[in-house]
């Protein structure tokens, strides 16, 4: 039955549709496939139900699928419309904090007033977190108690310097304990009270292994160092100019052109490439290659003396959700601008010198976030502690370096002050630094 259903495309705008709308229309969210696989099937007397995760690890939401019960009673997964049971689909394959299922019969977590209650739980959900793999249940101290006790304690994950609730337990004497969470995941337990999110505790990390990191800013003060956030960190989209080209052509169209340097390798935060033999040309581009989104920070052009070769920006215009990060800020000597193209492939930015000219040298950077270690520039160190975010010291880089005194084992971000950015979170791990992104 799955297999003769439509084949959905992705549209958020189509939701909470008819059976005859989403046969017709075929346009929708996870959501939609699920609805229909459970119209299908359960007309049909074939047991469905509907699964979600409220909330993915690395992505702004949540994901919704099926299960259909077999004559054993082990529900098997699968998104209708999709993929069948037995088959891989981002329910059984994507890392999840919790799993629930629907139910028409109400499953009240207590009888407690609502506006203590999240509104995750306000409908008919059970837990089914056990029927996943890569799961573990954790057991932490009570740090902080309240006046007010509802007897529940809230799972918070953490996305985008944000808490997201994503499942509870019953408050016991001495400690939380949550049964069935994901690993490789960064917690929060939390007091839901008149509708806000209050700590019980200190953040944890559960590691893909199973090991719990308790991120407890009453630590001691230890000297962290930071000077090498830039290659690993800062460079995230270095691999979209490899294979990318620069060409050189006698005519604005490029119906001539010719590749002058191809990118074979992954690029540096800087790169200088000296041609075998000068070359000679009036128009001069970067071509992107297939989903490089032509993301590159600066080019430079140097003559056979060393000087910059200056010209007309040429290229295709616009930029990726009309952000403003055009072509021309490949040319405007600022690397913490770049080019973020509207299509992801056949993109190119350039110039037109005017004039022939003889290129020798040429230099480029790939697009970078910006939140790098930078000679001169301030930054600020952030604990998460009791109340939320605090700032723990100010600091100006030193070439590449910058150092801050602060709790070994508490949980810490980090802004550029200069350039107002703020990089990921990360804590201490193993002697390491370790971000969360």
């Amino acid at each position: 039955m799955n297999d003769i259903l439509p084949r959905f495309r992705m549209d958020k705008d189509f939701s909470n549709m008819s059976f005859t709308q989403l046969m017709a229309t075929t346009r929708g969210t996870c959501d939609s496939q699920a609805s229909l696989a459970i119209f299908v099937m359960r007309g049909l007397g074939i047991p469905v139900t509907f699964d979600f995760t409220p909330q993915w690890r690395s992505l702004p939401t949540g994901h919704s699928w099926n299960s259909v019960c077999d004559s054993t009673g082990q529900h098997i997964s699968f998104l209708g419309t999709e993929t069948n049971p037995h088959g891989l689909h981002q329910g059984n394959t994507y890392q999840k904090a919790k799993a629930y299922r629907k139910t028409f019969r109400n499953q009240p977590i207590a009888e407690i007033e609502k506006q203590h209650i999240p509104p995750l739980f306000h409908d008919n959900i059970v837990d089914i977190s056990s029927e996943h793999n890569n799961m573990t249940n954790v057991s932490i101290p009570i740090k902080y108690r309240q006046d007010i006790q509802t007897g529940f304690v809230f799972l918070s994950m953490f996305y985008d310097f944000e808490w997201r609730i994503t499942g509870h337990t019953e408050l016991d004497s001495d400690s939380i304990r949550f049964k069935h969470v994901g690993k490789d995941i960064l917690y929060l337990p939390v007091y839901y009270m008149n509708e806000k999110q209050v700590p019980a505790g200190d953040p944890f990390y559960i590691d893909s292994d199973g090991v719990i990191y308790h991120l407890n800013s009453d630590s001691s003060d230890s000297l962290i160092s930071f000077n090498s956030i830039t290659s690993e960190y800062d460079l995230l989209f270095y691999d979209r100019m490899i294979n990318g080209a620069f060409e050189s052509s006698k005519s604005a169209d490029f119906s001539d052109s010719e590749a002058i340097h191809r990118i074979s390798t992954l690029p540096m935060l800087h790169n200088k490439i000296k041609l075998k033999q000068p070359h000679t040309c009036q128009f001069i581009r970067y071509k992107s290659p297939n989903d490089g989104w032509c993301n590159v920070s600066e080019i430079t052009f140097y003559d056979a003396s060393g000087k910059v070769i200056e010209g007309k920006h040429i290229g295709t215009s616009g930029s990726w959700d009309n952000l403003g990060n055009t072509g021309e800020n490949a040319f405007d000597g600022d690397i913490f601008t770049f080019y973020d193209a509207s299509e992801a492939n056949n993109s190119w930015t350039g110039l037109d010198f005017g004039e022939e000219k003889e290129i020798s040298t040429i230099q480029y950077s790939p697009r970078i976030i910006g939140i790098g270690i930078y000679e001169g520039h301030e930054y600020e160190l952030f604990c998460w502690e009791k109340n939320g975010w605090q700032s723990i010291e100010k600091k100006i880089a030193t070439e590449q370096t910058v150092k801050f005194s602060a709790p070994r084992d508490a949980l810490f971000y980090i802004t550029n002050n200069t350039l107002k950015r703020r990089g990921n979170v990360f804590f201490v791990k193993e002697s390491h630094i370790f971000f969360y992104n």
